[in-house]
């Protein structure tokens, strides 16, 4: 039984609240891994995430970016329910209602809110932008 479900056994199960806070319930999980050498998005990336495919990887040096990468948050259902805080047999039930009843979205308004960190102005030009891997030669372009 991993940390997560040990937890959820304990009645302390929780749905992520941001993308910071999944990181670290997988971290305390011990589903986390961090790679720190500087990696190329031109196939080193996508090759190390699948040698480690089924956990979570946080990439945290990519040549030409300044911001991190982070692969294989959701990549088994188990994630997937330890995202949304329920157990896997929920997921169903979970994904029903939220396409049901959708929550409406909140403005974040505090200027030092998490999601204000990195604000883009002007001509976006998101294909220089982000840190986009391409996975094989053979791919058409980088993979968003």
């Amino acid at each position: 039984m991993t940390m997560l479900e040990t937890s959820w056994a304990a009645g302390t199960r929780r749905a992520a609240r941001s993308l910071r806070t999944w990181l670290d319930d997988l971290q305390a999980a011990g589903k986390l891994d961090v790679v720190d050498k500087t990696v190329d998005l031109r196939y080193e990336l996508a090759a190390i995430a699948k040698r480690l495919d089924g956990r979570a990887v946080v990439f945290t040096s990519v040549a030409g970016h300044a911001m991190p990468v982070v692969s294989g948050i959701v990549s088994t259902r188990a994630m997937i329910a330890g995202a949304c805080g329920c157990d896997e047999r929920e997921l169903v039930r979970r994904f029903a209602a939220a396409v049901a009843q959708p929550l409406a979205t909140a403005a974040a308004a505090r200027e030092d809110a998490p999601c204000k960190q990195n604000v883009v102005r002007g001509d976006i030009d998101l294909m220089r932008l982000l840190p986009l891997p391409v996975h094989h030669e053979h791919d058409a372009g980088k993979y968003v």
